[in-house]
């Protein structure tokens, strides 16, 4: 009988390791296409609208440290040419010039910023070529460089916001140029941590061990003594509230943590009055804006 149950132990934990091997296998193999779905190698490289386009825009098209070419939209306040700047960051089923877009673009250009937004490598109207997490991090910069360079912006004039993976982003580069500020939106505590979400019988530490987009927005929040605007719906089950409360908690600058009642795509369409004060309180907090409508 010892032997037989010792056999059906060896057995099942051969299953299960089997299974194990078997998930963290197709995890490798589908991370890129998971963590950067809107991205479409075979699109034709052009900007589509889809959204209103309601806020004037120019685009222009700047190289990455690295060689790639990525388009960039420009929507500058004509009234106020020395008013400061957010560079937007959008998630991983985004677009340059979709509806999310431009209802950002809407409502940053309403509490008194001119906009600049990153169309990622692999996506829209940018060079084809596959994202990775290295990858995308130069397109910031690449973004970055262009706006301090060009428009001559210094980073104490700057705020960048990003908004689902877009966080990630934006929180590498407020680590590397050191903006007035961050804000996020349904941004996760790590890729290892979100995808436990979806799969909870892969614990994030072994997750991790086989993902090369690690995204750790986590540890980098440690480092950060800035001031944060952290939006995050309470209904979210993309991401849950509990990241943003974990990213909260772990940084050492000046946060402030928005519970929205919304989901992780509806914050704009539902909470955006909302989203709209607490922007201008932060954008005004930050650069002593008072006329922002």
């Amino acid at each position: 009988m010892k032997k037989l149950l010792r056999r059906i132990a060896v057995s099942l934990g051969l299953l299960i390791a089997a299974f194990y091997v078997a998930a963290l296998g197709y995890l490798r193999l589908n991370e890129n296409a998971g963590a950067f779905v809107g991205a479409d190698l075979e699109a034709e490289a052009r900007l589509t609208v889809t959204g209103r386009g309601a806020v004037p825009w120019d685009t222009v098209r700047v190289t990455t440290e690295d060689g790639i070419g990525i388009l960039l939209l420009e929507s500058r306040l004509a009234e106020a040419p020395e008013a400061p700047w957010v560079i937007y960051f959008y998630g991983r089923a985004g677009r340059l010039a979709d509806e999310k877009g431009f209802a950002m673009y809407e409502l940053f250009r309403s509490v008194g910023l001119s906009v600049l937004a990153v169309e990622y490598r692999g996506y829209g109207a940018s060079e084809k070529t596959q994202p990775t997490e290295a990858g995308i991090y130069a397109d910031a910069r690449a973004a970055w460089r262009h706006l301090a360079e060009v428009q001559g912006v210094p980073a104490s004039r700057l705020v960048l916001y990003g908004y689902s993976l877009g966080g990630a982003v934006a929180i590498q580069l407020a680590t590397e140029i050191f903006p007035a500020g961050l804000i996020t939106e349904g941004a996760f505590a790590s890729a290892a941590a979100w995808v436990h979400v979806h799969y909870p019988y892969l614990p994030t530490a072994v997750a991790g061990l086989v993902m090369r987009n690690r995204f750790e927005n986590l540890e980098k929040a440690r480092s950060l003594s800035l001031p944060w605007l952290l939006f995050h719906g309470r209904r979210d089950s993309i991401t849950p509230f509990s990241h943003a409360e974990a990213l909260a908690r772990s940084t050492a600058g000046v946060r402030r943590l928005v519970p929205l009642e919304a989901g992780h795509e509806d914050a704009v369409e539902v909470e955006g009055d909302r989203m709209k004060s607490a922007l201008k309180e932060f954008i005004g907090e930050l650069f002593g804006l008072d006329h922002a409508s």
